[in-house]
């Protein structure tokens, strides 16, 4: 009898160290994530696949996030704007390099504050947008 009953005391330990395992993780589903705002995090740089550039969502957002994060220099992917100049009047920045959408595909355009970076175009394609980027020390 003893050696028909090991298997099944055999398998109950094992469901028993199988639950324990499992318990963390559910305790961890309790655990509210922070955010980089909790942090104080700032970011320098912002590359975003914003599916569109000319919605009211995508301009609210982006506009909470330049405010709060205040980067030099901001990519834009998938804006499928033929033509940036808006975003780049609207929020302020007073350089780009940009790459048309074609019909309702793609776009991209790079951003920056002329007063914190230089940026030498090197080439644009259809999807990309090749650049070499300079910081201007302010005690150059």
């Amino acid at each position: 009898m003893r050696n028909k009953e090991a298997p099944l005391e055999s398998m109950r330990n094992t469901s028993s160290t199988m639950r324990n395992k499992e318990a963390p993780l559910e305790s961890m589903r309790n655990i509210s994530m922070i955010t980089p705002l909790q942090l104080n995090i700032s970011m320098n740089l912002i590359i975003w696949n914003c599916r569109g550039g000319n919605g009211p969502d995508f301009r609210r957002n982006f506009r909470s996030l330049l405010d709060r994060h205040k980067p030099p220099l901001v990519a834009l992917l998938e804006t499928k704007m033929v033509n940036h100049q808006v975003l780049l009047d609207d929020f302020h920045f007073n350089k780009m390099i940009e790459v048309p959408a074609v019909g309702n595909l793609g776009g991209l355009v790079v951003l920056w504050g002329d007063n914190v970076l230089e940026l030498d175009e090197i080439a644009t394609t259809e999807q990309e947008i090749h650049a070499m980027i300079k910081y201007i020390s302010k005690y150059a």
